[in-house]
């Protein structure tokens, strides 16, 4: 597994890429892509998904809907 791995960062061209950054990445993009954790969980083989939802899927991303509802709720009328 770690002669694949090596092999990979030379090919991509990322001296610091892991299997947790691999694993990550697909999260990642799971996620952006409307999977849910139950799906991305079983992508990745957790028969929890709130382990892969704990490990893997991101806090603090900025959700743009969230921000335009919060500011139309307590926008000062007049």
């Amino acid at each position: 597994m770690q002669r694949s791995v090596r092999r990979m960062r030379e090919r991509i061209e990322y001296p610091d890429f892991t299997t947790h950054v691999g694993r990550k990445t697909v999260t990642t993009i799971l996620d952006m892509s409307g999977q849910t954790a139950r799906e991305i969980a079983d992508q990745l083989g957790h028969a929890n998904r709130a382990m892969t939802q704990n490990a893997y899927m991101g806090r603090g991303v900025r959700n743009p809907a969230v921000a335009s509802a919060l500011h139309a709720a307590y926008k000062p009328k007049g």
